[in-house]
């Protein structure tokens, strides 16, 4: 049996597999990342991680929140070994520290227990206190872990110190540049009354995640998901560089959730896409919508060069990876019926971008309490994928995260909400909401914190429900997480196929497959082309 691979993965599709040279053409291409596996025994020989916690102690934390914040806090301590190291910064008025980074051995981890169970609520909000001092402890402890991260929990707004979004970005962009070598992220979490969009924006600069906590049980997932992800992280500084393969090529939209440089719509030539860490079992999908002017000079014309860098954990190595896009140009008359057949693989990842960019739509309606407006949004894009969500699971999941957006739209939490959602599916990355793209590595600690947590806070009200099977990991059920009604199949190759061949996909070996030879299988006729979206959506994140 062959070695698992350590390395990253390139893969691509094109929407068809030809294009009639005499024409000027719209094409819709993906080009995807796929993280290796590392099975959880190899995790005993992991790299260490630094976490610095910065905890809301104002006092509207008092009470239960408070309590499952430090339960979770206890939880962390239990699974982080030796080698990693643990420090938390509480946070009201100003920042202080609570205790600084101890290495989590024996007597280690009596310190921070000793500490965390001492924590107290009271006074105000002043996230930027908070965050600056996590990012310097960084900064001024260095040590040979690989893998940092700050994770902030606050349940306010910001009210004290840099309560504008602007400036605090750019001073925590400062100190993270100041942070020699090591990769440092940002997850941030937000309980109650809380500014979603603020956290938001403080977590994307840090290349971390935004959790929307909407009850006191989400909290133990969303600690889960955020120690599930830093115990599973196989590469760090991920750039991937798309470039158009001469002046015939025009990239018209890269719309994604990360950062992103040369973003000149209809003039752009190269694209740089900034990652930040990848997980173990990681994919992602970048949709890149291209206009190509006639071709003439060969069957087969060249559409993009595709380079990926990043420092490998798993090797200690830099690498680098490349990838040609190509298409083939013959004659009209000369394109078979199989060549003009849609990827089914790139369908789908476009279908992902549209609902997140009618999320980001709704929501800007939202905040300027036009709620029948963003209602129409959604339901819109409801409109645009029930014919196909008949026939797709993947499909049908994208139409559920929209139903219960709409359904949102009437109750309190209806923006967190959104912005949680929208995050998610643009990077393609898992939070307590919606779960469907966890990890092994993630689902398993999202359970163990609930468990824990649980025991050792509400006792005989569990009010976590039965595990449920999830539909990547069937034979796994211990790793199940509860709340995931959005399972999408996106790592199961038998679901969503983003190789170059363009058949239908087979039932045999997947629940959640389609089958080519039933009347419920996918045709061109089912979709609508992405050439017919508006403009507004394709540079919407540009």
């Amino acid at each position: 049996m062959a070695k698992p691979t350590s390395r990253v993965t390139l893969s691509h599709a094109t929407l068809v597999q030809a294009l009639a040279c005499d024409v000027s053409s719209k094409m819709t291409v993906t080009a995807s990342l796929k993280a290796p596996l590392i099975e959880t025994d190899a995790h005993k020989s992991r790299s260490p991680v630094d976490v610095v916690c910065a905890v809301d102690v104002s006092g509207s934390m008092a009470g239960v929140k408070l309590q499952l914040v430090t339960r979770s806090l206890e939880f962390m301590v239990s699974v982080l070994k030796p080698t990693d190291r643990l420090a938390v910064v509480v946070f009201s008025d100003g920042a202080r520290l609570c205790f600084p980074f101890v290495n989590l051995t024996e007597l280690g981890k009596k310190t921070a227990l000793d500490s965390i169970r001492s924590i107290r609520a009271s006074g105000q909000t002043n996230i930027s206190a908070g965050l600056h001092m996590a990012l310097d402890l960084v900064k001024q402890t260095p040590s040979s872990a690989n893998v940092s991260s700050v994770v902030l929990f606050t349940d306010g707004y910001a009210n004290v110190g840099i309560t504008k979004i602007e400036p605090l970005c750019a001073s925590i962009k400062d100190r993270i540049a100041a942070i020699d070598d090591t990769a440092c992220s940002i997850n941030a979490m937000g309980f109650g009354n809380h500014d979603a969009e603020f956290l938001t924006a403080i977590a994307e600069e840090g290349m971390g995640m935004f959790y929307y906590v909407d009850k006191p049980d989400s909290i133990a997932t969303a600690f889960g998901d955020v120690i599930g992800g830093l115990l599973s992280v196989v590469a760090q500084k991920v750039k991937i560089t798309l470039e158009a393969a001469d002046d015939s090529v025009v990239i018209e939209s890269v719309p994604t959730g990360y950062t992103k440089t040369n973003p000149i719509p209809g003039k752009t030539s190269t694209v740089c896409i900034s990652l930040g860490d990848l997980l173990s079992e990681d994919k992602k999908d970048f949709v890149v919508f291209l206009k190509l002017s006639p071709h003439y000079t060969s069957a087969i014309q060249s559409l993009l060069k595709v380079t990926v860098s990043y420092h490998n954990l798993i090797s200690d190595t830099n690498e680098l990876s490349t990838m040609d896009i190509k298409i083939a140009r013959p004659k009209a008359s000369e394109i078979t019926a199989e060549q003009k057949i849609p990827n089914v693989g790139v369908l789908r990842q476009t279908r992902r971008i549209q609902t997140a960019v009618a999320m980001k739509q709704a929501l800007q309606h939202y905040n300027a309490n036009n709620v029948h407006a963003a209602k129409k949004v959604i339901l819109t894009a409801m409109t645009t994928l029930a014919k196909e969500a008949a026939k797709d699971t993947t499909i049908a999941n994208l139409l559920q995260d929209l139903k219960q957006c709409l359904q949102k739209m009437d109750q309190k939490g209806a923006r967190g909400y959104l912005v949680s959602q929208r995050q998610s599916h643009m990077q393609q990355r898992s939070n307590a909401i919606n779960t469907c793209y966890s990890n092994t590595r993630q689902m398993a600690c999202q359970q163990s914190t609930r468990a824990y947590v649980n025991k050792n806070t509400l006792p005989g009200k569990s009010g976590y429900g039965p595990v449920r099977q999830h539909p990547n990991h069937p034979s796994t059920n211990r790793y199940t997480p509860y709340v995931a009604p959005n399972c999408y199949p996106q790592r199961n190759n038998s679901t969503l196929n983003n190789s170059n061949s363009n058949s239908a996909l087979n039932n045999n070996n997947s629940n959640n497959a389609l089958n080519n030879n039933s009347n419920n299988s996918l045709n061109a006729n089912d979709f609508i082309s992405p050439d017919t979206l508006p403009m507004c959506q394709l540079y919407f994140y540009e």
